[in-house]
């Protein structure tokens, strides 16, 4: 329901396919939109939440043990490129599944070892078949629709068989997955003290004796087994965290990940638990916003909203406080993007010199610690260039030679 009438004629067209094949077939309608007014999130993630949601239903009604999704070999280079510029593990260069389970069903993909040109090479050798194009895959607003337009173009030009090197990069570590799966339930055998559905105990001496890679990869499966089953990938600084609670030097420590996970160390031994409460407790880490330039962006999970608007220089007022900041307009690289802070988060302060860690800075605000893991932090690239009602870096600053200023404005809600 994302784009109007050309989503009617999508339905349209498979309905009308389904009945000239005396295929059965169900149509459901789920409002992304309407979700993300009421609860926020990355529109990207709450289709797919809400379309999988769809999926899941149908089956149970139908009785249908496996699902089987158009992904094609174009499709899995793209994830994969898209994970090494988000950050990635090894294993996350297999890309995606062929096969794997899910909530009790089987999920396959056919298609994945073939690429878009030759599905289309066969579907035009069907003179009666003209199939849909979803216009949606030409907006460069989206990450993958970039990759696709701009950043595969641009890797081609220096090896014209790229999309074959990745697809191959993904197959080979799929197979080297499997053995490190056989090695990493080997060491959790050989670590765990004691487990059952919600929680696990851990020897920290065995832990801290395997390989640095082993202890990755079993804190890894276990914050899986606990909470995820293994749909999402898990942020190498959480399984930091969780390493370094087993090192720590005092005897007693904890630590609250994002999602109702719970780790508390208790002299030899640490207990990894997963709760609701703690789940409550926690809440999960708000999601990265692309910023509207002009425009308003509406934060709910961060507590506010962030107003830009480009204007000239002539007009700005040069005596704002800490929740306006102005930019020069011509040095900024759009997107923009507000996130949660990051473990290890610096920033080279305005006025200041060398750059500044952001745990500081949120101290030196007097921020509740509270409300630290949900405080918006504005970023270019990976580059923190403003924390709304705190400070501003020393990125493009408005100088003699500005023409025209990025005005940003901070409202934070009242009930916050």
């Amino acid at each position: 329901m994302l784009r109007g009438n050309e989503s009617q004629e999508d339905a349209r067209f498979v309905a009308e396919l389904c009945t000239k094949y005396e295929i059965p077939y169900r149509i459901r309608e789920v409002n992304v939109q309407e979700r993300i007014n009421q609860e926020g999130g990355n529109k990207q993630a709450v289709a797919r939440s809400l379309r999988y949601q769809a999926f899941y239903e149908t089956a149970k009604d139908w009785g249908i043990k496996k699902i089987a999704l158009a992904h094609h070999a174009d499709d899995q280079v793209e994830t994969v490129i898209m994970r090494l510029l988000r950050g990635t593990s090894i294993s996350g260069l297999s890309g995606m599944a062929q096969t794997r389970t899910w909530k009790g069903l089987q999920i396959i993909r056919p298609m994945l070892q073939i690429f878009r040109k030759d599905i289309e090479s066969y579907l035009q050798g069907i003179s009666s078949f003209v199939p849909r194009y979803d216009s949606s895959n030409d907006s460069l607003d989206y990450t993958r629709n970039r990759v696709r337009h701009r950043l595969i173009p641009e890797l081609t030009s220096y090896n014209p068989q790229v999309k074959n090197a990745l697809l191959k990069l993904a197959e080979i570590t799929k197979e080297e997955e499997k053995v490190w799966t056989n090695l990493t339930e080997q060491a959790m055998k050989s670590i765990i003290i004691q487990e059952s559905q919600s929680d696990y105990w851990i020897d920290v001496k065995k832990f801290l004796d395997l390989p640095v890679a082993l202890q990755r990869r079993t804190v890894k499966l276990i914050l899986d087994c606990l909470v995820r089953n293994g749909q999402s990938e898990i942020a190498l600084e959480t399984i930091e965290r969780v390493r370094g609670i087993f090192q720590h030097h005092h005897p007693s420590s904890e630590y609250h990940v994002a999602g109702g996970i719970h780790v508390k160390k208790e002299y030899n031994q640490v207990q990894i638990t997963y709760s609701a409460a703690n789940r409550a407790l926690t809440d999960a880490e708000p999601p990265i916003v692309k910023l509207k330039i002009p425009g308003t962006t509406k934060l709910p999970d961060y507590g506010g909203e962030i107003e830009v608007i480009l204007m000239d220089k002539s007009i700005i007022r040069m005596d704002q406080d800490n929740h306006i900041a102005v930019f020069d307009a011509k040095k900024i690289d759009q997107p923009l993007f507000v996130r949660p802070r990051k473990h290890g988060d610096r920033m080279t302060c305005f006025g200041l010199k060398g750059t500044k860690k952001i745990k500081e800075l949120f101290i030196e605000a007097k921020l509740p610690r509270r409300k630290r893991d949900r405080y918006p932090i504005v970023v270019m690239d990976d580059q923190i260039i403003w924390i709304p009602g705190i400070r501003r870096s020393d990125f493009a600053p408005v100088t003699d030679q500005t023409q025209h200023v990025l005005c940003f404005r901070w409202r934070q809600n009242q009930s916050k």
